[in-house]
């Protein structure tokens, strides 16, 4: 099992903030996610601004991904 160092909430989304350097987005409306790799140490903060997500990471770098814009959605 893996923790979840931070989560957040915003319109149908459900942002994981994981341990393993991992940020997974659930879209709550479709039961879909998708997983954001890239961060050499976990992410700790998340901020939304309209359909933008933005991570921070303990690497000291911020990630910015448009939702709607992201075309790899998986199913559960």
């Amino acid at each position: 099992m893996i923790a979840v160092k931070c989560l957040s909430v915003f319109q149908k989304y459900l942002v994981l903030c994981l341990e393993d350097d991992i940020t997974q987005i659930i879209d709550l409306g479709v039961n879909k996610y998708i997983n954001i790799i890239g961060h050499r140490s976990f992410t700790n903060c998340c901020l939304t601004l309209k359909s933008t997500l933005l991570l921070g990471g303990y690497d000291g770098s911020i990630s910015i991904t448009n939702l709607l814009k992201v075309k790899e959605w998986r199913k559960f």
